[in-house]
């Protein structure tokens, strides 16, 4: 190894050698011998506050997090996180230290560039595995058909057909061979779409459990399969087969071998650690620190090997439970937070603006671009063709267009083994992260997953209450809510002149930020074996609602099925499944439920406030009408064993309110139950009083009229201190109270409540009174499917 040696000499007049530099595999390699420490030469010189490596390093560190924190702070209102510590990382600090004097020298020494490009490696091999973990493949391959097939090829075909044509029209035939090879895999990783990137898009745009999520994802991943084996193919296998000068014939030999070691040998050992995994219990340290070891030992030998995502491939096959969760809880904020923009940061130093020929890289520039128009044009002709809408077409082009870390990975392994020079990776890069973070904001305005439901005009209980089939749906984030939603339904009495068809909604979190969701039928989730032992609590989920069927005398009919999302985009599978399943009641838990120690109190934590932002975004999209349901009565009490259930229905005015009466006819043929409507009157009427509707009020009361177990009260109010003396007079008369959620802040009845701080505005003015820990009793708040707006 050819090298060069300085030396300095100490305090004591000795001679001692700093650092050694050489070339080793076509890298500049810096061997140093510290027999103390000492300061750098460069910026800071003599003036540099503390005299060691430490401090030297960290502050490099901080330069590295300011600036991608900076990043992501100014890209905020673009809401994608996960590109804006890319852009930080790669774009912002190759424009600052572009110069190689500079970053070299003055802030990013050789030695200390050597050290952090070890950490972002360690980085970058953490966030695969979590990745790779996340990722739900047998679920994905099940969604592969013939339409991903036909999209991802055009796509890839047509991208690849624009940049080879310009390449001939710009790059004479002598130039062509010699800058084939590189121009060639740029061309090839252009018209690529990694798996991961989309995941990692579709989730940043909070699309990912959407219909066209889910087709960018089976797109994706097809033709990240097909390039990976035409790569392999291409770039591996053929040049060994024709003994091309600098392949080594062992490479696809070894490549193969150690594949079949890792899914042969070292995957059944890890499922056997996992195997021992019991739901509930913390995982066991050593076996954090076998995984560990294990993703190390796979890092190490796949960068011999060039396979710089074994880690990934591997950790595609393992399941996703428990290791999800648990990599998550211990790896994800710092390898988000710390490894990840330290990674970015390294891919950017590696660029240099300075060192770029104004033709050349017009030449690569022209390349790129043409070959992302294919890609564009190419997957927009064939999802139009397939039936796609022209904006959700757009929106798809959009996304497989846009590229990610992987690119820039594969970008990075390239320029480090000399395969493309410093021109082709500068160009490259910034092409990518320039182009990704211009377009993928534009998916926002022309792809809303509520689009396909909002403007529908759904029935709702007024609908249906009379005569017909009440389409109700629940849904059930833990197994405290089933009592409360059988209570309401056994209340509503199934009877085989007006059956309830029942569809419950089991919700569950989806950890990780690239994992696939799930929505389905319960019987061909497990059918799948794809949940694993999160199937235990569905279990006792069914068992308890069996109880419903068998008390119902077979008037509710029971359909399971399960929602596995993040709880930023659980409502859409919410509102998609009622939209489709022509719902018309749903029954949305309240977040927070009664203390288990104090029934009168109430609890909220951390993931309740999750809970409350979905049922927010439901109340806001439903294409149906909603019940907010607060349940405060005994879990074990059945209406069925009760001699009376107390049911109150508070009138105001109002569409919501309308709705709220409509369900007298639920409750008034039940035996068990008696129902009194209690319509709040101002003593004295101004403009914002609701529109009170005599008519139906004077209506209902000759239905009653004859009926002992139903009764009307009218009471006058002068505003809302006497409503709420009311309503606290009513805390041990009733056992459940059914409301409108919409009401004027100005109107009589609750004229002075919305004054002070409303705790849940979701609720509404009464809503957020009736749910004070003040009263006992359980409250159903009704959102009409028709907007107040369009009224």
């Amino acid at each position: 190894m050819a090298s060069t040696t300085t030396t300095t000499t100490t305090m004591s007049g000795e001679k001692m050698k700093w650092f050694k530099v050489g070339f080793w595999r076509k890298q500049v390699i810096i061997c140093q011998q510290i027999e103390k420490q000492f300061q750098p030469e460069g910026f800071w010189g003599d003036q540099y506050p503390v005299d060691s490596y430490t401090s030297m390093i960290l502050l490099t560190l901080s330069l590295i997090l300011c600036v991608t924190t900076f990043t992501l702070f100014l890209l905020k209102p673009l809401r994608m996180p996960f590109t804006a510590q890319m852009i930080g990382g790669i774009l912002i600090m190759g424009l600052i230290f572009s110069n190689t004097n500079v970053k070299k020298l003055l802030i990013f020494p050789y030695v200390f560039q050597y050290i952090l490009k070890t950490l972002s490696f360690l980085g970058f091999m953490f966030h695969s595995l979590m990745l790779g973990v996340e990722t739900n493949m047998s679920l994905i391959l099940k969604r592969m058909n013939r339409k991903s097939a036909i999209i991802g090829l055009s796509g890839f075909i047509v991208s690849t057909t624009l940049s080879v044509t310009s390449l001939l029209l710009f790059v004479s035939y002598n130039d062509f061979k010699i800058i084939s090879q590189g121009y060639i895999k740029l061309i090839a990783l252009n018209a690529q779409t990694f798996f991961m990137v989309t995941c990692n898009h579709l989730n940043d745009l909070g699309i990912n459990n959407s219909e066209l999520g889910r087709l960018a994802c089976t797109i994706s991943l097809f033709v990240d399969i097909s390039g990976m084996i035409i790569t392999f193919i291409c770039f591996e296998l053929i040049p060994t087969i024709r003994v091309v000068e600098g392949t080594k014939w062992y490479t696809p030999l070894a490549v193969i071998g150690f594949y079949g070691v890792l899914f042969g040998g070292v995957r059944p050992m890890v499922l056997r650690i996992l195997g021992g995994y019991i739901e509930g219990q913390p995982f066991k340290a050593i076996h954090l620190a076998t995984m560990v070891v294990i993703a190390v030992v796979i890092a190490g030998v796949g960068e011999l090997l060039g396979q710089m995502f074994a880690v990934f491939i591997f950790a595609l096959s393992l399941p996703e439970d428990p290791l999800s969760s648990v990599l998550s809880k211990w790896f994800d904020a710092m390898t988000f937070g710390v490894f990840f923009p330290i990674y970015c940061a390294m891919q950017g130093l590696q660029t240099d603006i300075t060192a770029l020929e104004p033709t050349k890289a017009f030449r690569i520039e022209i390349g790129l671009l043409c070959g992302s128009i294919g890609k564009f044009f190419g997957t927009c002709m064939s999802s139009m063709f397939i039936g796609l809408p022209l904006s959700n077409a757009l929106a798809l082009s959009l996304i497989m267009t846009c590229k990610g870390l992987f690119d820039i990975v594969a970008l990075g392994l390239w320029s480090n083994t000399k395969e493309i020079d410093i021109q082709e990776y500068t160009v490259a890069t910034f092409h990518f992260l320039v182009g990704s973070g211009a377009l993928l904001p534009l998916v926002r305005f022309l792809y809303k997953p509520s689009s396909e439901y909002s403007n529908i005009l759904g029935t709702s209980v007024m609908d249906v209450s009379q005569n017909g089939t009440l389409k109700t749906m629940a849904c059930i984030h833990k197994e405290e809510n089933i009592p409360g939603i059988i209570r309401l339904i056994e209340a509503f009495d199934p009877s085989q002149n007006r059956p309830v068809p029942l569809i419950v909604l089991q919700l569950i979190q989806l950890i990780g930020r690239v994992s696939m969701p799930i929505l389905g039928p319960l019987d061909q989730v497990k059918a799948s074996g794809i949940l694993g032992p999160k199937l235990i609590r569905c279990e006792r989920i069914v068992e308890s609602i069996s109880h419903l069927e068998r008390i119902a005398k077979g008037f509710v009919r029971v359909q399971h099925f399960i929602s596995v999302a993040s709880y930023d985009t659980m409502h859409n599978d919410v509102c998609n499944l009622a939209y489709e399943m022509d719902i018309s009641l749903l029954i949305v838990p309240f977040h927070v439920q009664p203390n288990e120690q104090n029934k009168d109190a109430m609890v909220e934590g951390t993931s309740t406030l999750a809970i409350r932002s979905v049922n927010k975004m439901i109340l806001e999209n439903a294409p149906c009408a909603v019940g907010l349901l607060i349940d405060r009565t005994k879990l074990h009490l059945s209406i069925s064993m009760t001699q009376v259930y107390r049911v109150a229905i508070i009138y105001i005015g109002g569409l919501d309110d309308r709705e709220a009466l409509a369900y007298i006819n639920l409750f008034g043929t039940n035996p068990s139950i008696n129902v009194t409507i209690i319509c709040l009157k101002p003593t004295v009427r101004s403009q914002y009083d609701c529109d009170f509707d005599h008519e139906l009020i004077d209506e209902i009361a000759m239905k009653i009229k004859s009926n002992e177990r139903m009764s009307i009260d009218e009471v006058n109010v002068k505003d809302g201190a006497e409503t709420t003396d009311y309503l606290v007079s009513m805390k041990d008369k009733a056992d459940l109270i059914v409301a409108g959620r919409y009401h004027d802040p100005k109107c009589g009845p609750l004229f002075g409540l919305s004054d002070g701080w409303i705790e849940y505005p979701e609720l509404g003015i009464l809503g957020d009174l009736l749910a004070s820990s003040d009263f006992k009793f359980s409250v159903l708040i009704v959102h009409s499917c028709v907007d107040v707006d369009q009224l």
